[in-house]
């Protein structure tokens, strides 16, 4: 096959895929990358900017920031390209090609170690590369020999040979993921992104005074983790460079989607049952979220005690373990935990305050619930013992 024949195919099925699967494939694509010995090692990352179907390189970028990696991207001068050092991501705009790139014109990155992230239409398992027909790379790398290299792609994007040319320069490692349907979830998140994108952010900021502006999008806390929603694409990541749990990124989208101007706590502490509109889903919020809470934790209160001060919880008197946990600023939430004995089983219950769903969806305090509970779980370093996580 040609490669103007391998450019129309390729193509033609990266433009089939759905962003839900771009996203999920990408995730799990960064995820390899950053337990690579290559990424452990790299003191510097020299990465593509994505463009259109490409494997997003955004929240690698932020995780090499986040890890004091520097990072530089690519821009293209006449016929030449040279990577620029980036320390403001957002810095950016759209350049040769319609191609993301720095604002500034240098300065010229100078890490001769850098790990170099290579883009690329398809590659074979001996690291050849075809690329977009412009050489750009290819001259870069030839100009700057004894960098490592690595690309990162989709399976269809993976081929068992590759025809090369004499000036081709294959990469050091690919490392390519399937391409996984998109499950509903998954499409809700980015449904939810594309409406996060479009909101009013002042109003937003109004409303919940948590968020916390960051250059191209604003920061929240959820259960003592800290997230970036990226106000250009409305996607929530992890600022510590981790996966986000689908429960996290809905929470976050449900607060800012269903906030109401005049939402307030009113200090009444209330069982699931009793949230307005709860009452329903009061049986499966019973046998998904309460029973697996007190089977993860049963003969391990001194565990939950640990796990909860290590999220910011605040101690509560009245059960074996109990203490106040914040959702979120504005949505405080109580955990009590009373231990089983030769008598009793474990027990556990969780209150919100009445005021909760002025806050956010009345469904969406069931995936609070869960989001605290795994929070729990993993501070505790324990498997969660029961589907509702």
């Amino acid at each position: 096959m040609d490669k103007r024949q391998l450019r129309r195919e390729i193509g033609a099925q990266k433009k089939a895929m759905t962003p839900a699967e771009i996203a999920d494939c990408s995730r799990r694509l960064a995820a390899r990358l950053f337990a690579s010995d290559a990424w452990r090692r790299a003191r510097s990352v020299y990465a593509y900017l994505s463009y259109n179907q490409e494997v997003v390189t955004d929240g690698i970028l932020r995780r090499a920031l986040a890890e004091g990696k520097r990072v530089a991207v690519p821009k293209v001068f006449g016929t030449e390209m040279r990577f620029l050092w980036l320390r403001d991501l957002s810095a950016v705009a759209p350049g040769a090609y319609g191609i993301r790139e720095p604002v500034a014109d240098g300065p010229e990155a100078d890490d001769p170690a850098a790990l170099v992230l290579m883009p690329g239409l398809a590659f074979d398992p001996q690291g050849h590369r075809c690329g977009y027909g412009g050489g750009f790379y290819d001259q870069w790398l030839a100009a700057h020999p004894g960098h490592p290299t690595v690309a990162l792609c989709y399976g269809f994007q993976l081929l068992d040979r590759l025809e090369t040319e004499a000036h081709d320069i294959p990469v050091d490692r690919v490392i390519a993921e399937p391409v996984v349907p998109a499950s509903n979830y998954d499409k809700l998140i980015l449904q939810w992104a594309e409406k996060t994108a479009a909101m009013d952010w002042d109003a937003l900021r109004a409303r919940l005074p948590e968020l916390r502006p960051l250059p191209g999008g604003y920061a929240i806390t959820h259960f003592g983790r800290n997230y970036r929603i990226d106000a250009r694409t409305g996607a929530v990541e992890a600022a510590d460079g981790g996966d986000v749990r689908r429960n996290a990124a809905l929470n976050v989208y449900t607060l800012l989607g269903y906030c109401r101007d005049d939402a307030a706590n009113t200090g009444r502490w209330v069982p699931f049952r009793d949230v307005p509109g709860a009452g329903p889903f009061a049986p499966a919020f019973q046998k998904g979220v309460l029973q697996p809470f007190a089977t993860t934790f049963a003969g391990k209160a001194d565990a939950l005690r640990r796990a909860a001060a290590a999220l910011g919880g605040t101690p509560l008197p009245g059960s074996d373990a109990g203490f106040t946990l914040r959702a979120f600023d504005c949505i405080p939430m109580q955990f009590l935990f009373w231990d089983g004995d030769d008598e009793f089983p474990a027990q556990g219950n969780i209150l919100f305050d009445y005021g909760v769903t002025g806050f956010i969806h009345v469904e969406s305090t069931v995936t609070l619930a869960s989001e605290g509970l795994a929070r729990l779980a993993e501070a505790a370093g324990l498997p969660t013992d029961g589907a509702g996580f």
